[in-house]
């Protein structure tokens, strides 16, 4: 799968964007997980999800494609738990048949007792 061609601080601007966890200890409640996209195209993206804390919580990242038409798929990584785990994926845009998408939404989800919370981490057009 190729990857899309950035300027260098294009490159650090997006890898920084995606392999945030959650800054800081202030909260000692807050937990903490990070989403990293390897690479991406209008047919695929690869990465994954890691689990950086021992809080109970599970990390996991969600991306959602859109193509043309309204098309509109997503797709979910494995859950990453307990800390230092990682939940790799490989996913295309479309279930069966694959399709090229325009956009590419990565959002990094934490999972706790049934219940999750899910935040943007990245939002990049595929032109």
């Amino acid at each position: 799968m190729g990857t899309r061609m950035r300027t260098a601080a294009g490159i650090a601007g997006v890898l920084g964007a995606l392999a945030l966890g959650f800054p800081g200890t202030a909260n000692a409640a807050a937990p903490g997980g990070k989403i990293w996209v390897s690479s991406y195209s209008a047919n695929g993206a690869e990465g994954y999800a890691e689990d950086t804390a021992s809080d109970g919580y599970c990390v996991q990242a969600r991306l959602t494609w859109f193509g043309s038409g309204g098309k509109q798929d997503t797709d979910w990584s494995e859950h990453a738990c307990p800390k230092g785990e990682k939940a790799y994926f490989d996913k295309a845009p479309g279930d069966g048949t694959h399709w090229r998408a325009n956009r590419l939404v990565v959002d990094k989800c934490f999972i706790k007792d049934g219940k999750s919370s899910c935040s943007e981490v990245f939002d990049e057009s595929l032109g």
